[in-house]
């Protein structure tokens, strides 16, 4: 039993569903190791959920693949089958801020993934200055960081956002606009 990011006492385990990452930016080693994103399929994660929740009475998994969602058929999916097994488990991951907008992970779509169990996620923003966030080829910008943020007010899920600072060619301003 641990303390989950909400406080909640939790029996969790971290599950691994997908390795590597399309995107390219410049700190990652995937880039350097050039991995292609791949990914198990929704119903073999639904079955490993079970799995470990009737084997070791978890109710929580943490989804720790460097990009949950990555492959989207999959990621709806997954979705679809959470809402019909009502497995009693919650689930957490990370994703990008660029995931979190109309197209895509949309507040209904939130709202579905919050009431099958998703209830926390991290979000890599890196940095608030958009000269930094070019320069490590995120794929992001500040106003995607600051969507993201939004949602989580309306969600009921928990994001946090984790910045970098005393990254190469970044000064007091971008800085500034970090903390900003």
């Amino acid at each position: 039993v641990r303390c989950n990011p909400t406080g909640q006492d939790v029996r969790a385990l971290p599950i691994l569903t997908g390795l590597g990452c399309q995107f390219l930016c410049t700190f990652c080693h995937n880039v350097i190791f050039k991995q292609t994103h791949r990914t198990l399929p929704s119903e073999s994660i639904i079955q490993e959920m079970k799995r470990l929740r009737d084997k070791y009475d978890l109710n929580e998994v943490g989804f720790v693949d460097e990009n949950f969602f990555g492959d989207r058929p999959r990621f709806f999916k997954l979705i679809e089958l959470l809402e019909e097994e009502k497995l009693g488990v919650q689930w957490s991951s990370t994703m990008r801020a660029s995931d979190i907008r109309e197209k895509f992970l949309n507040e209904k779509i939130l709202r579905r993934m919050f009431l099958a169990g998703g209830y926390y996620f991290g979000i890599g923003a890196e940095s608030g200055s958009p000269q930094i966030l070019r320069r490590l080829k995120k794929g992001i910008s500040v106003e995607h960081i600051l969507d993201a943020a939004k949602y989580s007010c309306t969600s009921g899920i928990t994001f946090t956002f984790s910045f970098m600072a005393g990254l190469p060619g970044e000064d007091i301003d971008d800085v500034f606009m970090t903390m900003d």
